[in-house]
Formats: C-alpha cells, sequence, structure tokens
C-alpha cells in the first residue's frame, strides 16, 4: 500500500474520530487528566488506529500495539492543550485558542506520520 493511500486511512479515521464519534462532554472536560470521557475519546482514535493498521499489514498483533500506542499519545496531546486553554482561560475569539488547537491537530498529524515511517520500516 502506498504512503498516500495509508496516509489517506489515517485522516479518515482521525475525522471520525475526533468529529463523528466525539462528544460535548469530551469536549468540555479534556483539561482533566484521563477522566472517563478523554479515555474514551482517545479509545476511540486508538480503535480506529488499529483497524488502519490491520487493514494495512493484516497483522492483528501490530494493530493491537499501535492502537494502544495512539490511545496514549492522543490522549496526552489532547490533554495538554486542553490544560492549557482552560489554565489561560482562551476561547475561539482568542488568537492563541487557534494556535494550541493548530498545534494539537499538527502533533496528531506527526503521530500519523510516524506510524506510516515505522510500517514501512
Amino acid at each position: 500500500m502506498s504512503i498516500l493511500w495509508m496516509l489517506l486511512l489515517f485522516q479518515i479515521k482521525h475525522c471520525i474520530a475526533d468529529f463523528f464519534l466525539q462528544s460535548g462532554q469530551s469536549v468540555g472536560a479534556k483539561h482533566v487528566y484521563a477522566n472517563r470521557s478523554n479515555l474514551v475519546h482517545a479509545g476511540n482514535h486508538g480503535w480506529l488506529t488499529g483497524l488502519v493498521v490491520f487493514v494495512v499489514t493484516q497483522q492483528w498483533l501490530l494493530a493491537l500495539l499501535f492502537a494502544v500506542v495512539d490511545w496514549i499519545i492522543h490522549l496526552h496531546i489532547d490533554w495538554a492543550k486542553a490544560r492549557l486553554v482552560h489554565q489561560k482561560n482562551w476561547t475561539v475569539t482568542d488568537t492563541p485558542f487557534w494556535w494550541a488547537f493548530g498545534v494539537d491537530q499538527f502533533l496528531h498529524q506527526i503521530t500519523y506520520l510516524g506510524f506510516v515511517a515505522i510500517i514501512l520500516g
């Protein structure tokens, strides 16, 4: 499978987990470390990453490993961004909010690039 197809699958996965499966409760509480809604949100990213990795590699153990790694990474990226935004009381009307959001999304994309690099060996 080509690099572009793998990246496309990760983009689809990210869109589904961040925008279709995420609840308002999860968004509002991300600054609280490892609460249930954050764990579920990051878990959605994890299992969907596992699905992508399985589709690409046909290896269950590798898919499980990537699922757990993405769950952990996603949880911490989201928590760090939300904690900063909460501490600074930034809202969607504040420019730094969007900088934080942009860095958050950039780090998720770098994670997917790393996953593809590891898969391709």
